[in-house]
């Protein structure tokens, strides 16, 4: 819930023009009496009849404070409001929103675009999230591996075969790693508007199976049984983003698979 400012000089600075106005109007009315008398055009003298001149300025002074509460309810109040809104807005508060029924037209455009805006926002900001998470996640896999093979290979009574085996584990292992720091340069470029530059065409069947080739570690254990649908297609664009992109899907399918699960993958023709 917002909270109001307990001062806000936009309404002063109303306060005092609508004032200062109707006192403009009313010395304008009163020099206007004045100079009717001295022509002869009405003959009640403002010197004489100071009841009118009463009535008027009370009356001025009611309709000015009238029009100060119905404009002020109109306009600076959704406004303040909108203003406080840019203030949650700022300390991260991507949850906020304002009234959008608002009379003024230009108003109720104004809260509908900050709505839609903090919508968006508030979107990008969970996207953000479970990237780094992503992310985060994956680097520790690779990081780990290499490490444990690296260890291993300071046993000097490794037979070739093994130390072979963990070499190349190691290598494959720093090879996925230059693979997502590369992504990630990639996903930079994109959300700067930059072109992609490494685009080609290729099979997008096969590279769905490959990504699931490359999760067999985890759905292996769960008895996560696959039925795929994937007829030949080629499809032309960054192959190595996209696989980034099935990775992160599929593996998202087994995480939150039952033990002995079903998934479905079929591409639509």
């Amino acid at each position: 819930m917002l909270s109001r400012k307990p001062h806000s000089k936009l309404w002063l600075y109303f306060t005092g023009v609508v004032f200062a106005t109707v006192f403009v109007v009313f010395i304008c009315i009163t020099l206007f009496w004045i100079i009717l008398f001295e022509l002869n055009v009405i003959e009640l003298s403002p010197k004489d009849r100071h009841i009118p001149i009463v009535v008027l300025a009370l009356g001025s002074l009611l309709l000015g404070t009238v029009i100060a509460l119905f404009v002020g309810k109109l306009i600076i109040r959704p406004i303040q409001s909108i203003s406080n809104a840019f203030d949650e807005l700022s300390k991260g508060n991507f949850n906020v929103r304002v009234a959008e029924h608002g009379k003024v037209i230009e108003i109720r455009e104004m809260a509908q675009r900050f709505n839609a805006m903090t919508y968006d926002l508030s979107h990008i900001e969970t996207l953000r999230s479970d990237f780094v998470a992503n992310v985060s996640h994956e680097f520790k896999t690779p990081i780990a591996s290499i490490e444990g093979y690296a260890t291993l290979l300071q046993n000097h009574n490794l037979s070739r075969e093994k130390h072979d085996h963990y070499v190349g584990k190691i290598l494959e292992n720093s090879r996925r790693l230059s693979n997502l720091s590369g992504n990630i340069l990639m996903l930079s470029k994109l959300e700067n508007q930059e072109t992609v530059l490494d685009q080609s065409e290729y099979r997008l069947d096969e590279q769905i199976r490959k990504c699931i080739l490359m999760l067999e570690h985890k759905w292996s254990p769960k008895k996560i049984e696959f039925d795929m649908e994937l007829p030949k297609i080629y499809y032309y664009g960054s192959e190595s983003l996209l696989e980034q992109v099935w990775n992160n899907i599929i593996d998202n399918a087994i995480k939150h698979s039952p033990i002995g699960g079903y998934i479905r993958i079929a591409i639509d023709i």
